[in-house]
């Protein structure tokens, strides 16, 4: 019993001891602001003193054949993997001190490293065709410590969970650091633990996941911005006139006018309205930027591994992107009050972007919004998210860019229930190539070549989910300015009402609650009933005429066939009026909404009708001889 207790004690004393540099410094002080800040500027010494100078590896897609292969130079050109070849049967691929030798016609991969060597059993047999080397993607990958968070037919995708050398553990006892090299500790039960390599980092994760005492362990998982494309630099002599409650003439994008900002500015204006702070986790912000003039609250946090520290001053250009697309969608009474978290590569750790979050809130944001993800789930973010939201703040978070299904692979902080997850549409209303879908998603906007504020009072076009997300938080910020007595879940119902709806028949969740737009959150008017279709989507064998009404009278039904996405605009003005059957003869997609005087258009309804390559000889069955014994169709 006495060594028992002296076992624990030792314990103890080892884990004060070894997190000196945050719990000796600060009293323990969880749900407290002065131990939050105390907190978060002890972990920010650490990253700052492990993470400067790396380039840490972004979630990757990577395409693959479909059996799962692929070229060796592929893997090579996609991600920062060395290739060459020794003679025509053997590929070496090496990565600081990590080769794997891949034998040829071998189904077998053997793996060296700091830990010695060992074998990895692919699934599909790894192959020379042409003097190029065919390896199975998922075990090359698996093999440099990429974790598959997600395989396809047509490609894996990849992220690096222990790359940051760093664990976030949840205890309410003191722990063992299992050779932690720096901890930091004393705010809500949270150790921080930073390794010197990735192989120790992975063992203490192993041993803290059978621990009965640890709530939790995860990784520092890396996160990163949310924007797919950027157009080069452009300097523009467009700039803003005084933002105070005055109305700009023009907006710097298309999008102010397809979410319907620019037909209700004028009589925001023309209202008394409270002030909405909207925090932005980001890259920080261009604080002389003409666009940004009178709109942001100073804060001199910055979170990241690099920049001046206590300066929230953009080395990126993303952060200020992102808020320039906020200030250009709101009016002045809204203020923007940016959070660096990302460095000047646009990446960050999950654990400092949770604290983040609980810095906004004791802060006093009203909206958060944060377009930045990343595969692997995070507790930490998901507790920071959560408490949050019981504050009543709106967490508004891009869904990302990596195509990928979020029922089936998880993103953080896009999945966490209570945040309010944003996809991206193009400028026709078309699910974005590149978004993520399914899901968690609430809502959808535009996020395709959108023209906001950058770095050095210049301007840029950029696209991604990171330009849907903040175009939300406007509009989330519009609600409560122009509705304050709502609290914040009101304020995103009231959204999703107004959203314009796109119904699939294929059930796909692309849009959430539907598409961002504020035009008629003004009026409170009541919504159109949906258009009625007389043959639901699907397969179909004969031709037939398709008849579209509405149950409501005095109304006009507008369509369009075959086409890629849901209406140009939300206008609807290339839609044609209905005025009879339609003929449908091959695969065919129509798109419909209901209009009436006085009311909101109703949801947009899709059906989408496919041709059946079933021959008519398939309804009857036939003999060896030739003649029809029966007739097994289903027609009447």
């Amino acid at each position: 019993m006495f060594k028992r207790f002296l076992a624990v004690l030792l314990s103890v004393l080892f884990c004060l001891l070894s997190c000196s540099s945050g719990a000796s410094a600060y009293a323990a002080s969880d749900g407290q602001s002065d131990g939050l800040f105390a907190f978060t500027e002890n972990l920010l010494k650490m990253v700052r003193t492990y993470d400067q100078g790396n380039s840490y590896i972004s979630d990757e897609y990577v395409e693959t054949a479909p059996d799962g292969t692929a070229e060796a130079d592929r893997l090579q050109s996609a991600l920062p993997i060395t290739f060459r070849m020794l003679g025509s049967e053997v590929g070496v691929f090496s990565d600081g001190i990590t080769s794997v030798r891949l034998q040829n016609q071998s189904a077998v991969l053997q793996v060296q490293n700091a830990a010695g060597t060992y074998t990895v059993t692919a699934k599909s047999e790894a192959r020379m065709e042409n003097n190029t080397c065919i390896v199975p993607a998922a075990e090359v990958l698996e093999a440099f410590g990429y974790t598959v968070s997600e395989a396809k037919k047509d490609g894996v995708l990849l992220n690096r969970a222990f790359q940051s050398k760093r664990l976030i553990v949840k205890s309410a006892s003191a722990i063992d650091l299992q050779g932690a090299s720096e901890c930091v500790s004393g705010y809500r039960d949270l150790y921080i633990l930073q390794y010197d390599t990735e192989t120790a980092a992975k063992n203490a994760y192993a041993y803290y996941a059978d621990c009965p005492a640890v709530d939790y362990v995860e990784p520092d998982y890396i996160r990163i911005m949310q924007d797919e494309t950027a157009d080069s630099q452009t300097e523009t002599e467009i700039g803003a006139e005084e933002l105070l409650y005055t109305v700009r003439d023009a907006a710097q994008s298309w999008v102010s006018e397809q979410i319907g900002f620019e037909a209700i500015k004028l009589r925001l204006a023309e209202m008394q309205l409270p002030e909405i702070v909207v925090a932005v986790l980001d890259s920080g912000v261009d604080t002389d930027h003409e666009l940004l003039e009178g709109r942001l609250l100073e804060n001199r946090f910055n979170l990241s591994s690099t920049g001046e520290e206590n300066s929230c001053e953009d080395d990126y250009g993303h952060g200020t992107h992102v808020t320039g697309i906020l200030a250009d969608n709101t009016l002045g009474n809204v203020k923007i009050k940016p959070y660096k978290v990302l460095n000047n590569q646009g990446k960050g750790p999950s654990s400092l972007i949770a604290l983040a979050v609980d810095c906004a809130v004791a802060d006093g944001a009203d909206i958060i919004n944060m377009s930045l993800s990343g595969p692997g789930e995070s507790q930490t973010m998901t507790d920071s998210v959560n408490a949050a939201v019981e504050k009543g703040v709106n967490v508004v978070v891009a869904a990302g860019n990596d195509k990928a299904d979020l029922s089936k692979t998880y993103y953080s902080p896009a999945c966490v229930e209570s945040a309010f997850t944003v996809s991206a549409v193009t400028q026709t209303n078309a699910l974005a190539s590149y978004s993520n879908r399914n899901g968690p998603i609430d809502i959808a906007a535009p996020g395709d070549n959108v023209k906001s504020s950058y770095l050095n009072n210049t301007y840029m076009v950029m696209s991604g989910t990171s330009m849907a997300a903040p175009l939300v938080s406007a509009g989330l910020a519009v609600v409560r300015s122009a509705y304050p007595n709502k609290t914040a879940e009101e304020a995103q119902e009231m959204l999703s009402k107004y959203a314009i709806k796109v119904l699939e028949n294929d059930g796909a969740n692309y849009f959430g609650n539907g598409i961002l737009y504020l035009k008629y959150i003004l009026d409170k008017q009541p919504k159109t009933a949906n258009p009625v279709f007389s043959v639901s989507g699907g397969e179909f064998n004969a031709s037939f005429s398709l008849t579209l009404s509405c149950p409501e009278k005095d109304t006009i039904i507008l369509y369009m066939l075959n086409s890629e996405s849901d209406f140009p605009d939300i206008g609807f003005i290339n839609g044609k009026q209905y005025k009879g059957p339609l003929p449908i003869s091959t695969d065919t997609k129509v798109s419909a909404v209901a209009i009436s005087k006085g009311k909101l258009p109703s949801a947009v309804v899709t059906q989408k009708y496919v041709r059946s390559n079933r021959n008519e000889e398939d309804d009857y069955d036939i003999d060896s001889n030739g003649k029809i014994t029966a007739y097994i169709g289903n027609k009447t």
